[in-house]
């Protein structure tokens, strides 16, 4: 397999947006989410980068033995004050986090999860510091096109030495 990640230490940080739970990659819920949140991001007060975005996953065990999960599409904020009423602030905790490149179309981006998750994450020397990962949406994002790329950030520690 070629996925092979960078890593990155990342300090903590803030978003502000759309939250939903569900079984998002059955029911096609995500780019709904996605949808609805466009048409809005560009008022949520306090935003620092205005063409970058977030996708967060975040995973519980409960969400886990369902199948489902909550998704959050956001932009990153310098405070959590002034939320509009409709949406919900997050605190990203300062990790370390291996980092992986999607490249092409939106609905292949299951495939590079599940490749991250089921084939590199096993073989590495490193497990999940979280219940929860992220998609970043930068500058070589060129929407839900086949030149695209977008970054999964998952938040990682060294398996314990056996």
């Amino acid at each position: 397999m070629g996925l092979q990640p960078r890593f990155e230490e990342k300090e903590s940080f803030l978003l502000v947006g759309f939250a939903d739970y569900g079984a998002f990659f059955e029911t096609g819920e995500i780019p709904m989410i996605w949808d609805r949140f466009v048409k809005v991001m560009q008022e949520v007060p306090n935003r620092i980068n205005p063409s970058t975005s977030y996708g967060v996953e975040f995973y519980t065990e409960e969400c886990l033995a369902m199948q489902k999960w909550n998704y959050m599409a956001a932009v990153e904020v310098s405070t959590l004050e002034d939320i509009p009423i409709t949406m919900v602030g997050k605190v990203i905790p300062a990790r370390l986090y291996a980092v992986f490149t999607h490249k092409g179309r939106l609905d292949g981006i299951s495939h590079t999860f599940r490749a991250i998750y089921d084939e590199w994450l096993p073989t590495s020397d490193y497990q999940p510091d979280g219940s929860f990962d992220f998609e970043f949406y930068g500058e070589r994002f060129r929407g839900d096109t086949a030149e695209s790329e977008v970054d999964i950030y998952l938040p990682v520690v060294r398996k314990p030495a056996e």
